[in-house]
């Protein structure tokens, strides 16, 4: 496995939680954090 298969992966997981926890509860702030992360990977 390669390193920019695991980033696509791990950004896709973190997204997929990021988007439960929205529709949850109002975070978006988190969400717009989780973001503005993933970007800087």
């Amino acid at each position: 496995m390669n390193e920019e298969y695991l980033k696509k992966h791990t950004a896709s997981s973190v997204m997929r939680l990021v988007s439960l926890q929205s529709n949850k509860s109002k975070v978006s702030n988190k969400s717009l954090f989780y973001k503005q992360t993933l970007l800087q990977l």
